[in-house]
């Protein structure tokens, strides 16, 4: 399930420039039409710009890192699960 974004209001700083900044990272787990949805959901939440991730599995992990806390099952290591995500 993708996370619900709300109305950002652009006034929060009357007077000042301010530029609002989604944080989508990762949350997308490497699907292409998640990582879109989550953009769209953020242009219709009013933010500037979103923001991502990239991670480089060669110079994070090793090919038979352990997982520290496993959270991806689709994955066999951690070193898969960031290649994935590259």
């Amino acid at each position: 399930m993708l996370p619900i974004i709300k109305q950002v209001p652009k006034d929060v700083l009357l007077g000042k420039d301010l530029l609002v900044v989604a944080e989508i990272a990762q949350a997308h787990d490497g699907r292409v039409d998640d990582a879109h949805r989550l953009i769209d959901a953020a242009a219709r939440a009013g933010v500037d710009a979103v923001k991502f991730q990239t991670h480089l599995a060669a110079a994070e992990s090793t090919a038979r890192e352990p997982w520290r806390v496993r959270f991806s099952t689709r994955d066999a290591t951690r070193r898969d699960y960031w290649k994935r995500m590259e």
